[in-house]
C-alpha cells in the first residue's frame, strides 16, 4: 500500500464593506477559526509471527523458612459459676437444757476441841487447861520466863517485859493441843523431849528461851538492816526475844505425849507477845546490838 498525504490548508477572509463617514466608529476584528483534522494512515507491512514459549522459572531448592506459628491466644478460663449456697435456715433445734444449779453443800460442822485424857503405857497423863490465868506453875513459872526473857533483852537495849495473863491464856489454848504449829503471829514455840524426866514447866519455858531461841542469835548477821530477808526460820526466834517494841509476855508450859508434838514424851511451851515483833523495816529499831 502507497501512502498519501493529503494537506488542506484554510485561509480567513477579513472583509471590510461600507463607505467611510465622518461617524467615528469602533474598529471590531473578529478572527474566526476553522479546525480542520488530518488523518493519515500508514500500511504495516506484516511479519512472521515468532512463538517464544516462556517457561516458568525453576522453583528454588531450598523452601523458604515458614513462619513462626503465632502462640495461641487461650482465653481465660471463666470462674465457675459460685455454687448456689443454700440460705441458711437454722433447723429447728430443742431448747438448750438449763446448766442444773449446784446444791449447796452443808456447812460442816465446827471442830470441838476437847481435852482428852490420854493414856500412854506405864504413864496417864491428863492435860487439862490452867486454873490460875494461864500462869501455869503460878509465880515460880511467871519468875522464870520473865527472868530468861529480861536478862537477854538487857543486854540488847530493849526494856523489861511485863507478865500479861491474856497472853498467857491464849498460849495455853495453843498449847493444849500438843500440835508445833502457830496460831497468831507475834508467838515464839519451843519443845524438848526425853524417855525419862521431863522436869517442871518453870524449867523448860526458861531453858527453850535461852537455849532455843536466844541461841539464834548466831545466825543473825543484819543488826542496822531494817529489812533483813534472809533465812527468817533461823532467826526470827532470837529477834522476837528482843524486840523493844514489845513490852509483854504471856506463856504456857504443857506436856505432851510421844507421837505428837515428837516421836516421845515433851515439853512443849508457847509464848505470846505484845506489841508483836518482827515487823519488816523495823529491825534495825528494835533489833540492837550486844551493849556490852
Amino acid at each position: 500500500m502507497k501512502s498519501s498525504l493529503l494537506i488542506v490548508a484554510a485561509s480567513a477572509v477579513l472583509a471590510t464593506a461600507g463607505p467611510v463617514n465622518n461617524d467615528k466608529r469602533a474598529l471590531e476584528v473578529v478572527w474566526v477559526d476553522d479546525i480542520v483534522t488530518v488523518t493519515v494512515t500508514k500500511e504495516v507491512t506484516p511479519t512472521s509471527s515468532v512463538f517464544v514459549e516462556n517457561k516458568p522459572s525453576p522453583k528454588p531448592t531450598t523452601e523458604a523458612p515458614k513462619p513462626a506459628p503465632k502462640p495461641e491466644e487461650k482465653a481465660a478460663p471463666k470462674p465457675a459459676a459460685a455454687a448456689a449456697q443454700p440460705s441458711a435456715q437454722p433447723s429447728a433445734q430443742p431448747a438448750p437444757k438449763p446448766a442444773p444449779k449446784p446444791q449447796s453443800q452443808p456447812a460442816p460442822p465446827k471442830p470441838v476441841i476437847e481435852v482428852p485424857k490420854i493414856t500412854v503405857p506405864g504413864v496417864t497423863v491428863t492435860v487439862n487447861p490452867p486454873k490460875d490465868n494461864g500462869n501455869q506453875g503460878g509465880n515460880d513459872y511467871q519468875r522464870a520466863v520473865l527472868n530468861a526473857h529480861n536478862g537477854h533483852r538487857s543486854q540488847h537495849s530493849a526494856s523489861a517485859l511485863s507478865w500479861s495473863d491474856d497472853l498467857a491464856n491464849k498460849a495455853a489454848a495453843n498449847a493444849n493441843k500438843c500440835v508445833f504449829a502457830h496460831d497468831s503471829s507475834g508467838q515464839n514455840l519451843a519443845s524438848f523431849g526425853s524417855t525419862g524426866d521431863l522436869g517442871s514447866a518453870a524449867d523448860a519455858a526458861a531453858k527453850g528461851v535461852s537455849d532455843q531461841w536466844y541461841k539464834e542469835i548466831s545466825d543473825f548477821h543484819y543488826f542496822g538492816q531494817p529489812n533483813p530477808t534472809q533465812d527468817f526460820e533461823k532467826w526470827g526466834h532470837f529477834t522476837q526475844v528482843v524486840w523493844k517494841g514489845s513490852q509483854q509476855v504471856g506463856c504456857a508450859t504443857v506436856k505432851c505425849p510421844a507421837g505428837t508434838v515428837l516421836g516421845f514424851p515433851s515439853m512443849y511451851t508457847v509464848c505470846n507477845y505484845a506489841p508483836a515483833g518482827n515487823f519488816a523495816g523495823q529491825y534495825a529499831n528494835n533489833v540492837k546490838p550486844l551493849s556490852g
